[in-house]
């Protein structure tokens, strides 16, 4: 274990008062130093398990941080122009919005269309 490990360790104790467990919440400057120490550790070639070993937290906590940085991936999308007509196999007409998970969403007004992207972001 290094002294950064050690420092964020001292840091993490002083914070919980030596609490552990389910619901111990991190400050988010630990937070991000855990995140930073473990992307570094990680490009040696170091494992989860012995990173989040050094640093006293469980490894799907280590994990769940390092996940949470990740840049959001593109996925790709067809526009089609105002010109041209949808029309859903129900045969309603409007903005067809088809999800990842398969989830379809047909025949929404601009309207519809706005609330849903808002309430899913």
């Amino acid at each position: 274990m290094d002294d950064r490990a050690r420092r964020f360790r001292a840091a993490a104790f002083r914070y919980h008062r030596g609490k552990s467990g389910r619901g111990v919440r991190y400050p988010e400057e630990l937070h991000q130093e855990g995140v930073s120490y473990a992307k570094a550790r990680q490009q040696r070639g170091d494992s989860l398990l012995a990173i989040s070993r050094d640093l006293g937290v469980k490894p799907v906590t280590l994990s769940r941080w390092l996940q949470q940085t990740r840049e959001p991936e593109f996925r790709r999308v067809e526009i089609l122009t105002s010109s041209q007509s949808v029309v859903g196999s129900g045969g309603a007409s409007g903005v067809t919005v088809a999800m990842p998970g398969g989830i379809r969403i047909e025949g929404l007004d601009l309207e519809s269309l706005i609330l849903l992207l808002h309430r899913l972001a």
